[in-house]
C-alpha cells in the first residue's frame, strides 16, 4: 500500500475542576478525661478548593457541644457520664462533601490525692530512738511515693519507714513528708 491518512475529529468540554472533599486533618490527643475536667478539641480540617468548611457533631454524649464555624469541641462531663463515650464528628463544605471522623472517649473518676493513715509521734527523748511506719492509702489505686520534703539531719525515710535518733536538741521543728500518687502531690 501507499499510504494515506484518516482524520479523527471531537470536541472537548472544559469543566470546573471537580470537587474534592474536605479532610479532617487533626487528631484528639486525650483519650481519657475526668469527669471534672473540660475536654476541648480544636478539629483542623483541609479541603483543596479553599471551600467553606461546617463542622457538627453526629454523635456525642449529652451536654457536648461543637462550634459549626471554627470546629472546636467542648464538654465538660458530670459523674454520671463515667465510661466510654462513641464520638463521630464531620466537616462538610458547600458542596455537601464531607469527612468525618469517629473517635472513642473516656471518661474515669478524678483523681484524688493520697491519704495519710498513720499519725506520727510528737515527741522524742534525746538518744531514743524513733522508728515508725508511714502508711498511706490512695482512692484511686495509684503507687504511693513516699518522701523527705524536709526534716533534722540525719532523719530517713526507707520504704515507709521513718527512723531518726535524736544527737541534740531540737525545738519544733517541723517534718515534711510527701505522699506523691505520681498525678497529685
Amino acid at each position: 500500500g501507499h499510504g494515506g491518512r484518516a482524520v479523527q475529529i471531537f470536541e472537548i468540554t472544559v469543566a470546573e475542576a471537580l470537587n474534592t472533599p474536605p479532610r479532617i486533618t487533626s487528631k484528639p490527643t486525650t483519650p481519657t478525661i475526668r469527669y471534672d475536667a473540660i475536654f476541648d478539641y480544636q478539629l483542623t480540617a483541609q479541603d483543596d478548593e479553599l471551600d467553606e468548611l461546617t463542622y457538627s457533631l453526629l454523635l456525642g454524649p449529652e451536654n457536648m457541644r461543637i462550634h459549626s464555624t471554627f470546629g472546636v469541641l467542648e464538654w465538660l462531663p458530670i459523674s454520671s457520664q463515667l465510661g466510654t463515650h462513641n464520638v463521630v464528628v464531620r466537616v462538610a463544605d458547600e458542596a455537601g462533601l464531607a469527612d468525618i471522623q469517629t473517635f472513642d472517649l473516656t471518661v474515669a473518676e478524678p483523681n484524688l490525692p493520697p491519704v495519710f493513715l498513720s499519725t506520727p509521734p510528737s515527741r522524742i527523748g534525746l538518744g531514743q530512738s524513733l522508728s515508725h511506719h508511714i502508711r498511706t492509702t490512695d482512692a484511686n489505686g495509684d503507687d504511693v511515693t513516699l518522701s523527705l520534703a524536709s526534716a533534722p539531719n540525719e532523719m530517713t525515710l526507707v520504704d515507709g519507714m521513718l527512723q531518726w535518733t535524736p544527737t541534740e536538741e531540737v525545738l519544733d521543728e517541723a517534718i515534711r513528708i510527701i505522699a506523691d500518687d505520681g498525678v497529685n502531690t
